[in-house]
């Protein structure tokens, strides 16, 4: 061994904490694909109501707060990991 420590250019000890990985991953699924998640919010919905009403579209406005929703999810999930302690 040159004389370095053990630990030195190991990342062993960078653990991804799992709040961050569960928001981070469900976040970019929102960001990325808002309209097949919000059409399928609508399915869910139509399914409760008796008879079905209206069309199964989703809106603009639910697609657009979807992609919100979603890159807010990321954020927040990489402030668990990299904010302040």
């Amino acid at each position: 061994m040159n004389g370095a420590s053990d630990n030195e250019g190991s990342y062993g000890d960078a653990m991804i904490e799992p709040g961050t990985l569960l928001f981070c991953s469900i976040g970019l699924a929102m960001a990325i694909w808002p309209y097949r998640l919000a059409k399928l919010g609508e399915q869910r919905r139509a399914r409760a109501r008796k008879p079905p009403r209206g069309s199964m579209e989703p809106t603009d406005r639910n697609v657009t707060l979807t992609r919100f929703g979603g890159i807010g999810m990321v954020a927040f999930g990489l402030l668990i990991q990299f904010g302040p302690a």
